[in-house]
């Protein structure tokens, strides 16, 4: 059971997280393609020690399936954990129940420091999906 603080930093969190999520990130680095379309982010944030995806999740990879070219590839990157592998694999067949193929989807990792002791961090919590 989370205690008052903890439940209010988790409410918190996971506000700022839906309206993160809701706001995908397009990638801004320079290509050499003229015709080159940027790659496209997309943030989703499981609830603390959860592996399921939250109704808002539910809709930003419907999102990143919607605006998938049939050619586009995805990457599926979460922290190098145990629990953001089950986070990751939960959002690949998401993507895959969505109509994605399989072999489109890869997977990566990014850097996540580990908050401090008694912090509940979103970060640690985010799994991003990149649409190329």
């Amino acid at each position: 059971m989370l205690s008052t603080r903890k439940k209010l930093a988790h409410s918190a969190a996971v506000s700022v997280a839906v309206v993160l999520a809701a706001c995908s990130v397009p990638n801004t680095s320079a290509s050499s393609d003229v015709g080159a379309v940027a790659a496209r982010q997309f943030n989703l944030y499981f609830d603390v020690d959860g592996t399921g995806l939250t109704p808002e999740a539910r809709k930003i990879v419907a999102q990143a399936v919607a605006e998938a070219d049939p050619d586009a590839n995805l990457t599926v990157s979460a922290p190098q954990s145990k629990l953001a592998r089950r986070r990751s694999e939960a959002v690949r067949d998401a993507l895959v129940a969505g109509g994605i193929s399989p072999d489109r989807i890869g997977e990566g990792r990014f850097p996540h420091d580990p908050p401090a002791p008694g912090v509940l961090d979103p970060r640690a919590r985010m799994v991003q999906i990149t649409v190329q």
